[in-house]
């Protein structure tokens, strides 16, 4: 029986395409060979086949004991063959050989060549394919938040940029700064926060207040985008009634500062010469603010909303 699939597949991916026994470097053109043949009684184990030319497997087969000339290969032999060319491959990458017949471009590419001058090749720089692919993975974990945030899905798309947050602290490539970048890891936190909060309002829980409760965002963090718009104000009052309405989180600030505080940032939204401000935004504001209004006797019965003037 020949050797399996994934058997010659392993086989031939160590070896590089290149044959174990000449390092030939031989594309398509390349057999996986029985060291001890099944005749002989070999198996078709990954430690009984050596991937090798047309030629070379030619002359293995070839090898007439009854008429000798030359010296035959022995299994002992080709397995040296092929754990030399093995561990090339492994530590020095399948390039190896060609950078060594640059080196040596009026002699054959023979064992001898190749060994008095590997030494002195220097070891390729590695490419850091680890932080590379979280790079890749963030980018799509990125836009597929994008997508489900289009589609009014907060929780999938907070859990899918969360996914993107923790690929990027996780990461040594500082790419993920660049200030025009529309996946800006300042702006991808934004866009967290902001889901966080529409899913809170959706779904209010405890655990969520407490998460956006600690992420730490003001509108000094805020600023590092050089300016505060409309949208913004009014996701820092739906994070103020998130505090507000969670007990455990509002007595980190008296009442009535809390309470100054969302007044504030409603004349902020409601302001006139807000150049971006929308009707829809104003809209969700008031509707935040009544219930505010409706919340806040349960809380404390002397506080009393201050009256703005428009």
């Amino acid at each position: 029986m020949p050797f399996s699939k994934k058997v010659r597949v392993d086989l031939i991916f160590r070896s590089g395409r290149r044959c174990c026994v000449c390092a030939k470097f031989c594309g398509v053109n390349i057999e996986v060979d029985h060291i001890v043949q099944e005749a002989d009684g070999g198996s078709n184990e990954p430690e009984n086949g050596i991937p090798v030319c047309f030629d070379c497997h030619a002359n293995i087969k070839h090898y007439n004991s009854k008429h000798p000339r030359g010296t035959k290969y022995t299994p002992v032999e080709l397995q040296r063959h092929r754990e030399r060319m093995f561990r090339w491959i492994e530590e020095l990458g399948p390039v190896v050989f060609d950078l060594v017949s640059q080196q040596v471009i009026s002699h054959p590419l023979t064992h001898e060549n190749i060994q008095s001058t590997i030494d002195d090749i220097p070891k390729p720089t590695p490419v850091p394919l680890t932080d590379r692919a979280k790079a890749a993975r963030y980018r799509r974990y990125c836009s597929a938040a994008w997508d489900s945030e289009q589609e009014g899905n907060f929780f999938e798309a907070a859990r899918r940029y969360r996914t993107a947050l923790e690929l990027a602290s996780s990461d040594s490539v500082n790419d993920y700064h660049k200030p025009r970048d529309a996946l800006n890891i300042s702006i991808i936190t934004n866009k967290f926060w902001i889901c966080c909060l529409e899913e809170w309002n959706k779904r209010p829980n405890n655990e969520l207040a407490r998460e956006l409760f600690n992420m730490g965002i003001n509108e000094g963090i805020l600023e590092q985008k050089s300016y505060l718009n409309c949208r913004d104000y009014f996701y820092l009052l739906l994070q103020e009634k998130c505090f507000l309405f969670d007990e455990s989180i509002r007595q980190h600030e008296s009442l009535e500062l809390r309470v100054g505080r969302f007044a504030e940032l409603m004349e902020l939204i409601e302001d006139r010469h807000c150049n971006d401000r929308v009707e829809e935004l104003v809209f969700r504001a008031k509707e935040l603010e009544n219930e505010f209004r409706a919340f806040l006797p349960s809380i404390s019965e002397g506080l009393v909303y201050p009256e703005r003037e428009l």
